[in-house]
Protein backbone atom coordinates (compact mmCIF):
# COMPACT_ATOMS: atom_id res chain seq x y z
CA UNK A 1 0.00 0.00 0.00
CA UNK A 2 1.49 3.43 -0.76
CA UNK A 3 0.46 5.65 1.96
CA UNK A 4 1.74 9.00 0.98
CA UNK A 5 -1.54 9.66 -1.23
CA UNK A 6 -3.56 8.92 1.26
CA UNK A 7 -2.21 10.87 4.06
CA UNK A 8 -1.84 13.66 1.42
CA UNK A 9 -5.63 13.58 0.62
CA UNK A 10 -6.21 13.38 4.83
CA UNK A 11 -4.58 16.72 4.69
CA UNK A 12 -6.23 18.25 1.97
CA UNK A 13 -9.82 17.15 2.98
CA UNK A 14 -9.19 18.47 6.32
CA UNK A 15 -7.50 21.80 5.28
CA UNK A 16 -10.50 22.60 2.71
CA UNK A 17 -13.08 22.47 5.34
CA UNK A 18 -14.73 18.93 3.49
CA UNK A 19 -15.66 16.18 5.56
CA UNK A 20 -13.35 14.44 8.19
CA UNK A 21 -12.90 10.85 8.20
CA UNK A 22 -11.03 9.79 11.25
CA UNK A 23 -10.81 6.12 10.24
CA UNK A 24 -9.35 7.16 6.75
CA UNK A 25 -6.70 9.24 8.45
CA UNK A 26 -5.92 7.01 11.32
CA UNK A 27 -5.29 4.38 8.17
CA UNK A 28 -2.98 6.46 6.57
CA UNK A 29 -1.12 7.35 9.32
CA UNK A 30 -0.67 3.27 9.87
CA UNK A 31 0.39 2.94 6.58
CA UNK A 32 2.84 5.64 6.76
CA UNK A 33 4.39 4.25 10.04
CA UNK A 34 4.72 0.67 8.88
CA UNK A 35 6.55 2.34 5.58
CA UNK A 36 8.96 4.05 7.80
CA UNK A 37 9.49 0.56 9.94
CA UNK A 38 10.17 -1.22 6.91
CA UNK A 39 12.68 1.64 6.07
CA UNK A 40 14.37 1.61 9.40
CA UNK A 41 14.57 -2.49 8.94
CA UNK A 42 16.64 -2.41 5.68
CA UNK A 43 18.84 0.37 7.08
CA UNK A 44 19.37 -1.72 10.16
CA UNK A 45 19.56 -4.81 7.92
CA UNK A 46 22.44 -2.83 5.52
CA UNK A 47 24.85 -1.42 8.56
CA UNK A 48 28.05 -3.29 9.45
CA UNK A 49 26.09 -3.57 13.18
CA UNK A 50 23.58 -6.28 11.63
CA UNK A 51 26.11 -8.72 11.12
CA UNK A 52 27.88 -8.55 14.12
CA UNK A 53 25.39 -10.27 15.73
CA UNK A 54 24.09 -6.91 17.45
CA UNK A 55 21.13 -4.96 16.41
CA UNK A 56 18.85 -2.15 17.72
CA UNK A 57 15.77 -3.16 18.76
CA UNK A 58 14.03 -0.34 17.21
CA UNK A 59 14.23 2.87 15.46
CA UNK A 60 13.08 5.82 14.37
CA UNK A 61 12.45 8.18 11.56
CA UNK A 62 13.31 12.00 12.05
CA UNK A 63 13.61 13.89 8.54
CA UNK A 64 13.83 10.92 6.43
CA UNK A 65 17.20 9.78 8.37
CA UNK A 66 17.28 6.43 10.44
CA UNK A 67 18.15 7.05 13.61
CA UNK A 68 18.90 4.79 16.97
CA UNK A 69 17.52 4.20 20.20
CA UNK A 70 19.57 4.10 23.58
CA UNK A 71 22.43 1.91 23.57
CA UNK A 72 21.45 -0.16 25.93
CA UNK A 73 18.42 -1.32 23.62
CA UNK A 74 20.29 -4.89 22.27
CA UNK A 75 19.42 -7.97 21.23
CA UNK A 76 21.32 -10.77 19.69
CA UNK A 77 20.59 -12.42 16.15
CA UNK A 78 20.42 -16.02 15.60
CA UNK A 79 22.92 -16.71 18.82
CA UNK A 80 22.77 -20.84 17.64
CA UNK A 81 26.02 -20.83 19.72
CA UNK A 82 28.04 -18.33 21.59
CA UNK A 83 31.70 -18.09 20.73
CA UNK A 84 34.66 -17.62 22.31
CA UNK A 85 37.94 -16.40 21.24
CA UNK A 86 40.95 -18.15 23.06
CA UNK A 87 41.93 -14.97 25.09
CA UNK A 88 38.82 -14.95 27.00
CA UNK A 89 39.95 -18.39 27.97
CA UNK A 90 41.30 -19.23 31.67
CA UNK A 91 43.01 -22.42 31.56
CA UNK A 92 44.09 -24.21 34.87
CA UNK A 93 45.94 -27.50 34.56
CA UNK A 94 46.26 -29.43 37.92
CA UNK A 95 48.12 -33.24 37.39
CA UNK A 96 46.11 -34.46 34.60
CA UNK A 97 43.21 -32.52 35.65
CA UNK A 98 42.61 -28.92 32.98
CA UNK A 99 40.01 -26.90 33.73
CA UNK A 100 38.55 -24.54 31.42
CA UNK A 101 36.67 -21.27 32.34
CA UNK A 102 35.88 -17.62 30.60
CA UNK A 103 33.93 -14.61 32.41
CA UNK A 104 32.12 -12.21 30.52
CA UNK A 105 31.65 -8.91 31.83
CA UNK A 106 28.01 -7.84 31.94
CA UNK A 107 28.28 -4.98 29.05
CA UNK A 108 29.09 -8.28 26.50
CA UNK A 109 26.23 -8.00 24.11
CA UNK A 110 26.36 -11.73 24.41
CA UNK A 111 25.97 -11.51 28.49
CA UNK A 112 22.86 -9.53 27.96
CA UNK A 113 21.57 -12.17 25.51
CA UNK A 114 22.23 -14.82 27.92
CA UNK A 115 20.29 -12.66 31.04
CA UNK A 116 17.44 -11.33 28.58
CA UNK A 117 16.87 -14.08 25.96
CA UNK A 118 18.26 -17.30 27.03
CA UNK A 119 17.03 -16.37 31.12
CA UNK A 120 20.06 -18.90 31.70
CA UNK A 121 20.45 -18.98 35.63
CA UNK A 122 23.18 -20.27 37.71
CA UNK A 123 23.76 -24.12 37.08
CA UNK A 124 22.37 -23.65 33.09
CA UNK A 125 24.33 -24.74 30.59
CA UNK A 126 24.93 -23.09 26.98
CA UNK A 127 26.37 -24.34 23.85
CA UNK A 128 29.63 -22.55 23.51
CA UNK A 129 32.57 -22.67 20.68
CA UNK A 130 36.06 -21.62 20.85
CA UNK A 131 36.85 -20.22 17.40
CA UNK A 132 38.96 -22.63 15.17
CA UNK A 133 38.97 -24.71 17.89
CA UNK A 134 36.38 -27.50 19.58
CA UNK A 135 32.91 -26.95 20.75
CA UNK A 136 30.99 -27.84 24.04
CA UNK A 137 27.01 -28.67 24.54
CA UNK A 138 26.94 -28.02 28.50
CA UNK A 139 29.09 -24.91 29.30
CA UNK A 140 27.82 -24.01 33.02
CA UNK A 141 26.51 -20.50 33.72
CA UNK A 142 27.47 -19.01 36.76
CA UNK A 143 26.24 -15.57 37.45
CA UNK A 144 28.35 -12.98 40.23
CA UNK A 145 26.92 -9.66 42.07
CA UNK A 146 28.43 -7.66 39.18
CA UNK A 147 26.34 -9.20 36.61
CA UNK A 148 29.66 -11.14 35.15
CA UNK A 149 28.95 -13.95 33.36
CA UNK A 150 31.49 -16.97 34.26
CA UNK A 151 31.03 -19.93 32.27
CA UNK A 152 32.64 -23.29 33.15
CA UNK A 153 33.24 -26.25 30.79
CA UNK A 154 33.48 -30.32 32.09
CA UNK A 155 36.89 -31.10 32.75
CA UNK A 156 36.60 -34.67 30.55
CA UNK A 157 36.19 -32.23 27.12
CA UNK A 158 39.88 -32.53 25.76
CA UNK A 159 38.64 -31.62 22.40
CA UNK A 160 37.51 -27.86 23.02
CA UNK A 161 40.90 -26.23 22.78
CA UNK A 162 42.22 -28.57 20.26
CA UNK A 163 42.74 -26.44 16.44
CA UNK A 164 40.26 -27.54 14.08
CA UNK A 165 41.67 -29.77 11.35
CA UNK A 166 41.95 -28.93 8.21
CA UNK A 167 40.06 -32.22 6.72
CA UNK A 168 37.30 -31.28 8.92
CA UNK A 169 36.67 -27.60 7.76
CA UNK A 170 34.17 -27.11 4.60
CA UNK A 171 34.98 -28.47 1.43
CA UNK A 172 34.02 -25.67 -0.76
CA UNK A 173 36.22 -22.43 -1.50
CA UNK A 174 34.77 -19.19 -3.38
CA UNK A 175 36.52 -17.25 -5.32
CA UNK A 176 34.40 -13.90 -5.11
CA UNK A 177 34.87 -10.74 -7.41
CA UNK A 178 34.75 -8.08 -4.59
CA UNK A 179 31.25 -6.92 -3.73
CA UNK A 180 30.20 -3.05 -3.16
CA UNK A 181 31.49 -2.44 0.09
CA UNK A 182 27.67 -1.97 1.74
CA UNK A 183 27.72 -5.65 0.26
CA UNK A 184 30.60 -7.15 1.51
CA UNK A 185 29.64 -8.19 5.44
CA UNK A 186 26.35 -9.82 4.30
CA UNK A 187 28.05 -12.08 1.29
CA UNK A 188 30.47 -13.36 3.80
CA UNK A 189 28.04 -13.88 6.56
CA UNK A 190 25.99 -15.84 4.32
CA UNK A 191 28.97 -18.09 2.58
CA UNK A 192 30.20 -18.63 6.27
CA UNK A 193 26.31 -19.46 6.98
CA UNK A 194 26.81 -22.20 4.60
CA UNK A 195 29.97 -23.19 5.37
CA UNK A 196 33.36 -22.00 3.35
CA UNK A 197 37.04 -22.68 4.06
CA UNK A 198 38.91 -20.17 2.19
CA UNK A 199 37.57 -16.76 0.26
CA UNK A 200 39.04 -15.07 -1.92
CA UNK A 201 38.49 -11.47 -2.81
CA UNK A 202 39.33 -10.72 -6.28
CA UNK A 203 39.18 -7.70 -8.62
CA UNK A 204 37.59 -8.02 -11.85
CA UNK A 205 36.84 -5.96 -15.31
CA UNK A 206 33.53 -4.38 -13.67
CA UNK A 207 34.52 -4.29 -10.11
CA UNK A 208 35.11 -0.57 -9.17
CA UNK A 209 38.40 0.50 -8.17
CA UNK A 210 37.25 2.49 -5.03
CA UNK A 211 35.77 -0.83 -3.60
CA UNK A 212 39.08 -1.76 -2.08
CA UNK A 213 38.86 1.21 -0.13
CA UNK A 214 36.45 -0.35 2.14
CA UNK A 215 37.09 0.04 6.20
CA UNK A 216 36.43 -4.50 6.24
CA UNK A 217 39.81 -4.58 4.37
CA UNK A 218 41.62 -2.43 6.29
CA UNK A 219 43.76 -3.92 8.94
CA UNK A 220 43.19 -5.44 11.14
CA UNK A 221 40.36 -6.52 9.45
CA UNK A 222 38.12 -6.75 12.72
CA UNK A 223 34.81 -5.85 11.42
CA UNK A 224 35.57 -8.30 8.99
CA UNK A 225 36.39 -10.92 11.77
CA UNK A 226 32.95 -10.04 13.17
CA UNK A 227 30.66 -10.40 9.82
CA UNK A 228 32.38 -13.65 9.37
CA UNK A 229 31.73 -14.86 13.38
CA UNK A 230 27.86 -13.96 13.20
CA UNK A 231 27.88 -16.56 10.32
CA UNK A 232 29.29 -18.79 12.58
CA UNK A 233 27.16 -18.14 15.63
CA UNK A 234 24.38 -18.92 13.12
CA UNK A 235 25.01 -22.32 11.69
CA UNK A 236 26.42 -23.05 15.43
CA UNK A 237 29.95 -23.70 13.82
CA UNK A 238 33.15 -22.63 14.90
CA UNK A 239 35.69 -23.16 11.91
CA UNK A 240 36.44 -19.76 10.81
CA UNK A 241 37.23 -19.21 7.02
CA UNK A 242 40.49 -18.00 5.27
CA UNK A 243 40.27 -14.63 3.40
CA UNK A 244 42.70 -13.82 1.11
CA UNK A 245 42.38 -10.15 -1.13
CA UNK A 246 43.50 -10.25 -4.67
CA UNK A 247 44.08 -7.27 -6.71
CA UNK A 248 44.89 -8.29 -9.81
CA UNK A 249 43.29 -11.75 -11.32
CA UNK A 250 45.09 -12.79 -13.69
CA UNK A 251 48.56 -12.78 -11.98
CA UNK A 252 46.88 -14.93 -9.47
CA UNK A 253 45.40 -17.77 -11.27
CA UNK A 254 48.99 -18.27 -12.89
CA UNK A 255 51.05 -17.92 -9.39
CA UNK A 256 49.15 -18.50 -6.61
CA UNK A 257 45.96 -20.40 -7.36
CA UNK A 258 47.14 -23.84 -7.71
CA UNK A 259 49.37 -23.67 -4.99
CA UNK A 260 46.49 -22.50 -2.37
CA UNK A 261 43.77 -24.40 -4.09
CA UNK A 262 44.76 -27.99 -4.79
CA UNK A 263 42.77 -30.69 -5.99
CA UNK A 264 39.68 -28.61 -6.42
CA UNK A 265 36.83 -28.85 -8.80
CA UNK A 266 36.99 -25.44 -10.32
CA UNK A 267 33.39 -23.95 -11.39
CA UNK A 268 32.47 -20.48 -12.35
CA UNK A 269 28.79 -19.49 -12.27
CA UNK A 270 27.40 -17.23 -15.58
CA UNK A 271 24.02 -17.13 -17.10
CA UNK A 272 22.64 -19.04 -19.87
CA UNK A 273 22.46 -17.01 -23.13
CA UNK A 274 20.20 -18.03 -25.58
CA UNK A 275 22.66 -17.48 -28.46
CA UNK A 276 25.36 -19.45 -26.38
CA UNK A 277 25.86 -23.47 -25.66
CA UNK A 278 23.92 -25.12 -22.94
CA UNK A 279 25.85 -24.55 -19.79
CA UNK A 280 25.59 -27.96 -17.64
CA UNK A 281 24.10 -28.28 -13.86
CA UNK A 282 26.83 -28.76 -11.54
CA UNK A 283 25.23 -31.96 -10.62
CA UNK A 284 26.47 -33.38 -14.41
CA UNK A 285 30.04 -32.11 -13.59
CA UNK A 286 32.27 -35.07 -13.35
CA UNK A 287 34.26 -34.92 -10.04
CA UNK A 288 37.00 -37.29 -10.61
CA UNK A 289 39.64 -37.48 -7.76
CA UNK A 290 38.57 -33.77 -6.33
CA UNK A 291 37.32 -33.81 -2.90
CA UNK A 292 37.09 -30.23 -2.78
CA UNK A 293 35.11 -27.00 -4.82
CA UNK A 294 35.95 -23.94 -5.74
CA UNK A 295 33.05 -21.71 -6.81
CA UNK A 296 34.09 -18.49 -9.22
CA UNK A 297 31.41 -16.20 -8.39
CA UNK A 298 31.21 -12.68 -10.33
CA UNK A 299 30.25 -9.07 -9.92
CA UNK A 300 26.60 -7.62 -10.00
CA UNK A 301 27.46 -7.22 -13.95
CA UNK A 302 28.66 -10.75 -14.36
CA UNK A 303 32.47 -11.69 -15.61
CA UNK A 304 33.93 -10.17 -18.49
CA UNK A 305 33.05 -12.01 -21.72
CA UNK A 306 35.09 -13.32 -23.57
CA UNK A 307 38.29 -12.26 -21.93
CA UNK A 308 37.76 -13.14 -18.09
CA UNK A 309 35.22 -16.05 -19.50
CA UNK A 310 38.42 -17.30 -21.40
CA UNK A 311 40.71 -16.55 -18.48
CA UNK A 312 38.72 -19.00 -16.26
CA UNK A 313 38.58 -21.75 -18.54
CA UNK A 314 42.21 -21.60 -19.21
CA UNK A 315 43.20 -22.69 -15.54
CA UNK A 316 40.83 -25.50 -15.11
CA UNK A 317 37.06 -23.80 -14.57
CA UNK A 318 33.82 -25.32 -16.30
CA UNK A 319 30.98 -23.00 -16.46
CA UNK A 320 27.78 -24.31 -15.18
CA UNK A 321 24.40 -22.31 -15.25
CA UNK A 322 21.43 -21.81 -12.94
CA UNK A 323 18.89 -21.60 -15.53
CA UNK A 324 17.77 -18.35 -18.10
CA UNK A 325 17.28 -16.12 -15.95
CA UNK A 326 19.42 -13.45 -14.52
CA UNK A 327 20.13 -13.55 -10.86
CA UNK A 328 22.09 -11.38 -8.14
CA UNK A 329 24.75 -11.99 -7.26
CA UNK A 330 23.45 -12.72 -3.35
CA UNK A 331 21.21 -15.44 -4.99
CA UNK A 332 23.70 -16.98 -7.26
CA UNK A 333 26.29 -17.31 -4.36
CA UNK A 334 23.74 -18.60 -2.44
CA UNK A 335 22.44 -21.17 -4.63
CA UNK A 336 25.76 -22.66 -6.28
CA UNK A 337 27.33 -23.03 -2.90
CA UNK A 338 24.38 -24.56 -1.60
CA UNK A 339 24.64 -27.10 -4.71
CA UNK A 340 28.49 -27.79 -4.45
CA UNK A 341 27.92 -28.72 -0.78
CA UNK A 342 24.60 -31.24 -1.20
CA UNK A 343 26.63 -32.56 -4.62
CA UNK A 344 30.10 -33.10 -2.56
CA UNK A 345 27.53 -34.72 0.04
CA UNK A 346 26.32 -36.84 -2.71
CA UNK A 347 29.27 -37.90 -3.47
CA UNK A 348 30.13 -39.27 0.23
CA UNK A 349 27.07 -41.11 0.25
CA UNK A 350 27.62 -43.28 -2.38
CA UNK A 351 31.33 -43.59 -1.27
CA UNK A 352 29.85 -44.49 2.45
CA UNK A 353 27.42 -47.16 0.67
CA UNK A 354 29.81 -48.68 -1.76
Amino acid sequence: MNSVPLLRQARCTRAVGRSWNPAGARLALVACFACKQTLCSMVAASSPLAFTGIAPLRTGVMSGCPRRTTPGTLQIRCLNRLLLEREELTIDSTGDTTRVKAVLTKADPRVKHVRKILKASDGATLRIGLVDAGVEEDAVVRWDHDGDLHLSLPSENHSFLTPIPASLRPPVDLLLALPRPANLAPFLNMATQLGVHRVILCNAAKVQADYFGSHLLKEPRLQMREALKAGLVQAGDTALPEVHVVRRLKPFLNDELAALCPDTLRVFGHPQKEWADPLPAMRDLDLGSNKRILLAVGPEAGWQDPFELDLLREHGFQGVALGERTLRTDVALVSLMAIAHEVLRERARSESSA
